[in-house]
C-alpha cells in the first residue's frame, strides 16, 4: 500500500484552504518511502487551491509490513529528533508561525520518546 486512505483523500478533496496559506505534511511510513501518498496529496490539495510547502516522511513501526521489535524500536528511538527537525523547519519558514508554543511542539516530541 504506497497511497493514502480513501477517507484522507475524502478529506482533503472537502477541505478549504487559503491558497497563500503554508501546507506542511508529515506522512508515517514503515520504510522511509510514502509512495504515491504525496502524489495524490498533492492533487487533493490542489484541487482545494493550495500547494504543498514541504513535505516530510517519520519512520515510524508499520502495521501492514513485517518488521523486527529492534527494527521497530529503532525507528521510534529515532522518531524524536527527525520530529524536531521536521518542526524546526517550519517554524523557520515563516516569522508568522513564532505564534506556535514551544510547547506543543515539545509535547509532540516527548510523546514519541521511548520510556
Amino acid at each position: 500500500m504506497s497511497d493514502l486512505p480513501w477517507i484522507v483523500k475524502e478529506f482533503l478533496l472537502k477541505l478549504t484552504v487559503n491558497p497563500d496559506c503554508y501546507t506542511f505534511v508529515v506522512m508515517t511510513s514503515n520504510n522511509g518511502k510514502s509512495g504515491n501518498s504525496f502524489v495524490s496529496l498533492s492533487q487533493a490539495l490542489s484541487r482545494s487551491g493550495a500547494n504543498l510547502s514541504a513535505v516530510f516522511d517519520l519512520q515510524m513501526p508499520g502495521n501492514c509490513l513485517i518488521s523486527s521489535e529492534q527494527e521497530n524500536l529503532e525507528r521510534l528511538k529515532k522518531a524524536p529528533e527527525r520530529l524536531k527537525s521536521i518542526i524546526s523547519f517550519m517554524l523557520s519558514f515563516s516569522s508568522s508561525f513564532a505564534e506556535v508554543p514551544e510547547m506543543i511542539a515539545s509535547a509532540l516530541v516527548f510523546s514519541l520518546s521511548l520510556p
